[in-house]
């Protein structure tokens, strides 16, 4: 390990902030243009596009608040990990000012099967680290998405998930592991108690919406079949993963 990563690894380890996403591709570039400001109308093609997103993420990146006081990391785009900002690498400079980088490296999501979005196969991984590497990031990111909580679905997505881990763990980069929840999962949370969402013939059929204030109740709610469901508290993001797991495997 470099002692410029060695560095890094200590501020992601102890640094207090959060991770910046600088990630956006061209499917969801047109919705970040418009938060700031630019309409789909006024440019023309995917150059100019992305021309403006660099413009913007420019101005992110050299903002004087944008610093490892408080931003510990940023993920970038493959286009905003070739590209300069003041002149420098954005590697770079995001590490001159404290700020660790990290790559998506993903190719976008599959339709989905069994509950989840697997990521698309990506051939040219391998080579993507090389670059990444070669140019100072410390890490990568990379998405998957968990839509309903299917145990073949959810085995599925860690599967690939950790394989694709392995491989960029092998060009001694860092990988953030992402399978995103869906939080419009007929699962997630939206009132303040645990209910079947619907009418229930079958146990497999009950899936129950958790918020942080409640308490699961499954049991007394949920029709017979459900009856030995566990009353367990949701009050933080561990046990509402565990309420998770034990209604997985109903």
């Amino acid at each position: 390990m470099t002692t410029a990563n060695a560095e890094m690894l200590e501020k992601i380890k102890s640094g207090q902030g959060f991770i910046a996403a600088l990630d956006q591709s061209g499917g969801s570039t047109p919705k970040a243009l418009k938060g700031y400001g630019i309409e789909e109308g006024e440019y023309s093609g995917d150059e100019e596009m992305f021309a403006l997103i660099h413009a913007m993420r420019s101005r992110i990146v050299t903002a004087p608040c944008f610093n490892g006081d408080k931003v510990i990391g940023a993920i970038l785009f493959e286009r905003t990990m070739d590209g300069e900002a003041d002149g420098k690498p954005i590697p770079a400079l995001l590490w001159e000012r404290g700020v660790v980088p990290f790559l998506k490296v993903d190719k976008g999501l599959e339709a989905e099967a069994d509950g989840v979005q697997l990521m698309k196969p990506n051939a040219d991984l391998d080579a993507l680290c090389e670059r990444a590497v070669a140019k100072g990031v410390f890490g990568t990111k990379m998405r998957s998405v968990v839509n309903l909580a299917n145990p073949v679905g959810v085995k599925a997505i860690v599967a690939q998930q950790f394989a694709e881990a392995a491989r960029i763990a092998a060009h001694g980069l860092v990988p953030i592991i992402e399978p995103e929840v869906n939080i419009k999962s007929p699962g997630s949370c939206s009132s303040c108690r645990c209910q079947p969402k619907r009418d229930c013939s079958s146990r497999s059929s009950i899936i129950p919406r958790c918020c942080a204030s409640s308490r699961c109740q499954a049991a007394s709610r949920a029709p017979k079949r459900a009856s030995n469901w566990p009353r367990i508290p949701v009050s933080s993001p561990a046990s509402a993963a565990r309420c998770w797991k034990i209604c997985a495997r109903r």
